[in-house]
């Protein structure tokens, strides 16, 4: 194993003086061809016969130096805009052909040849429009906790922080198809707000299932715990439908017909800075953070 690994460092040793050169975010002095060739070069570091998974992209990115605020949601967005075809993998032809536009156009323009700048301008839409989805999608989950919070005088009544997060998960960040694969980017909100309902009207297997796993340590009556966990259901997709198609606002502010969805402030418990704010963020971070771990 040794001797493999030292022959293979031995024989990328030019390669990666090249790729390390080429990757430095403010690297100015390469050129169209060292370009494609660190991208390239990264791809191969991490691909099974010739393709990677979303778990690769993210270090795949960080090799190259994107530097982003939110590595996992740029990853996530990048990989969905890239898996076309819902194979959960992408190829290192479909990654180059992404990013060859951007560099042509940096050539013909006579711009500096900076990678980050490359990566960034070719995979700024999916990335804004992921961002987006997900700080409206997190406004409606955060709004829902604050409503049964004023509602209940606590979401303990509910069993807790859990189950809300496990909702969350279940139904969006870590939705799952029939084969047990992650849901493509792109179809995970349709999958929220199918389940939302669902769970909402009660007839649902993942409520029963949950209701199952979380009572037999809990004093909370199914029957009371079942219709917190609708209720809970029925406001995040009101606020959902709010948020997205200019419904009928959860609070008493009017929405004009055809307006573009209203981006409200976070309810008062849940304003940056307070205690309940922290305490839940952090938990929806650990949640995250957990996911990218695994």
């Amino acid at each position: 194993h040794k001797t493999l690994s030292s022959t293979r460092k031995q024989n990328n040793m030019s390669d990666m003086k090249d790729f390390q050169s080429v990757s430095m975010p403010h690297q100015a002095n390469c050129n169209d061809e060292q370009i494609r060739h660190a991208v390239h070069f990264a791809f191969s570091v991490y691909a099974k016969e010739g393709k990677c998974n979303k778990e690769n992209i993210g270090s795949i990115l960080k090799d190259l130096g994107m530097q982003l605020d939110n590595p996992m949601l740029a990853a996530d967005a990048i990989f969905g805009f890239l898996d076309r075809n819902h194979d959960d993998q992408i190829s290192v032809i479909e990654f180059e052909h992404a990013l060859e536009p951007t560099i042509e156009k940096y050539v013909e323009r006579g711009w500096t040849l900076d990678i980050n700048d490359i990566l960034k301008d070719a995979f700024a839409r999916p990335i804004r429009d992921e961002k987006k989805e997900v700080d409206l999608v997190d406004q409606a989950f955060l709004w829902s906790h604050s409503t049964m919070v004023r509602r209940h005088h606590g979401i303990g009544t509910f069993w807790g922080f859990k189950w809300l997060f496990k909702m969350y998960d279940d139904f969006y960040w870590k939705a799952q198809d029939e084969r047990g694969h992650h849901l493509h980017p792109s179809m995970r909100l349709a999958h929220l707000r199918e389940h939302l309902k669902l769970v909402a009207q009660g007839d649902q297997e993942w409520l029963s299932h949950t209701l199952e796993i979380k009572l037999h340590k809990s004093e909370v009556p199914t029957a009371k715990a079942r219709e917190g966990v609708q209720e809970c259901a029925m406001v995040w997709q009101a606020k959902l439908e709010e948020l997205f198609d200019g419904a009928a606002p959860s609070s008493p502010l009017p929405v004009r017909r055809g307006a573009r969805p209203q981006v409200l402030e976070k309810p008062e418990a849940l304003k940056e800075g307070t205690a309940e704010a922290k305490k839940l963020e952090k938990s929806m971070a650990a949640v995250k953070l957990a996911d990218v771990k695994g």
